[in-house]
C-alpha cells in the first residue's frame, strides 16, 4: 500500500510539475511579444518585485505611469 501511495504522489507531482513548466512557458512567451516598455515594467514588478514608486524612480516616470 504504502508503495503504490509513493508512485501515485509521485506521478502527481510529474504531472504538476510538467503542467507548471507549461504555465511558465506561455507566459515567458506572452512577455516576450509585450512592447519594451511594459515588458520592462512587468518584469520590474513581478520579477523584481519593485514597488511602483521603485519602477517609477528606475524608468524614469511617475509612479502612476508605472502602476
Amino acid at each position: 500500500m504504502a508503495r503504490a501511495t509513493y508512485m501515485t504522489n509521485n506521478r502527481e507531482a510529474q504531472q504538476a510539475g510538467l503542467e507548471r513548466a507549461d504555465i511558465r512557458q506561455k507566459v515567458l512567451q506572452a512577455v516576450s511579444r509585450l512592447p519594451g516598455r511594459q515588458r520592462r515594467l512587468f518584469l520590474l514588478r513581478e520579477l523584481e518585485g519593485l514597488s511602483y514608486a521603485q519602477i517609477g524612480e528606475v524608468m524614469g516616470i511617475s509612479p502612476n505611469k508605472a502602476g
